[in-house]
């Protein structure tokens, strides 16, 4: 009984989805490394200051007026 040549399936790749189909994760996976770590940092940066600013305010967790 001869093997039957049956090609094995390859899951398709992140870079093979067209834009379209990608999800946020998918899309942010195919950015580079660079881009990021630049857009991460970014958001970090942007929360610590958010936390200064709330502390310079005055306001607390639980309340919910700022002077």
């Amino acid at each position: 009984m001869a093997a039957q040549n049956t090609p094995t399936r390859t899951p398709p790749t992140i870079k093979a989805n067209p834009i379209a189909n990608r999800t946020l994760a998918q899309s942010y996976a195919t950015l580079p490394r660079q881009t990021r770590l630049a857009l991460s940092l970014g958001v970090c940066a942007v929360a610590v200051v958010g936390i200064f600013v709330e502390g310079s305010m005055g306001c607390g967790i639980n309340t919910m007026c700022c002077k």
